[in-house]
Parts: C-alpha cells; sequence; structure tokens
C-alpha cells in the first residue's frame, strides 16, 4: 500500500496542475446521462467492497469487537484517498478527450508517463485483480448454508 501511495505522490509532482483548476476540472464539454452517472455510482462501490467480507471471517479475528470497526474505520478512508490520488493523477496529466477515448486509462496513463516501464501498469492490475479473488475465495468458503439445511441435520462441513 506504501508503494502505491509513493507512486501516486510522484506522479503528482510531474503532473500538469492547470487541469486541476475548477474551471477547467468541472466543465464537461456534455452533459452526463443519468444512466451514466449510476453507471459511475456502481464502478466506484466495487472499492468499498472489500468491507463486507470481514462479516464472514469475524471467528477468525481476534478481539473481533475492537478490530472489526477499526478495519472498517480505517480502510475506509485509505481507500477513498489512494482513489481520490489516483484520479488527480490521472486527470492532472491526461486531457478529458484522452480519457474517454483510453479503453484502459491505466494503460494510456502509462504509457503516457513511464513510457517502456508502462508494462508496470497491467501488471499491477493482474497483480491487484489476485488480491481480490484471494480475498473472495478466502470469505466465500466461509459462507454457511441456510437454516433450512442446518436444521434438517446436513452440516456439508
Amino acid at each position: 500500500m506504501k508503494t502505491k501511495v509513493t507512486y501516486k505522490n510522484l506522479i503528482l509532482e510531474i503532473g500538469n496542475y492547470e487541469a486541476l483548476t475548477p474551471q477547467v476540472a468541472f466543465s464537461m464539454s456534455r452533459t452526463p446521462s443519468v444512466g451514466q452517472i449510476a453507471l459511475a455510482f456502481l464502478q466506484a462501490s466495487f472499492a468499498f467492497s472489500g468491507w463486507n467480507f470481514l462479516n464472514y471471517v469475524t471467528e477468525e479475528v481476534v478481539e473481533p469487537r475492537r478490530n472489526l470497526p477499526r478495519a472498517i474505520y480505517i480502510s475506509i478512508p485509505l481507500v477513498t484517498f489512494v482513489y481520490t490520488l489516483t484520479n488527480i493523477a490521472y486527470f492532472s496529466s491526461m486531457s478529458p478527450e484522452e480519457l474517454l477515448s483510453s479503453n484502459a486509462v491505466a494503460v494510456t496513463f502509462g504509457e503516457k508517463l513511464l513510457g517502456v516501464f508502462s508494462v508496470i501498469m497491467p501488471i499491477s492490475v493482474a497483480l491487484s485483480t489476485f488480491g481480490g479473488i484471494n480475498g473472495y475465495l478466502f470469505t466465500s468458503s466461509r459462507c454457511q448454508r441456510g437454516p433450512p439445511a442446518q436444521s434438517a441435520g446436513y452440516d456439508p462441513l
């Protein structure tokens, strides 16, 4: 995590700050539709879905009454901070046209700023995906069957 934050700070130091002024940052060449706004909220919600996984592994957490809220209170602001820095880095180094025309914004961002080392971006996305799958598998294996299966005396574990 520290590497990500340090990397984002590096990008902010070499970015284009004029793109972050309110006149430029909030100017829209076209008005977004309700569907586009809803899609943006849906995509952003995936960044915060990890806190729900903690509920399934509370039996394995040491002192869950203390550590579960602590994990939520620390992780949500941290994820918000990192995502905000990421978006600032994107908007300060790429024009809105480049962002909209890109199929993979992180790869376009990497090609523009990192040159030959832009291969780091898809590798980082793949590693992040494996981390997400790891969390999903860790928690989904702890989900239990509903009450009807348990009340009938059937315990799948």
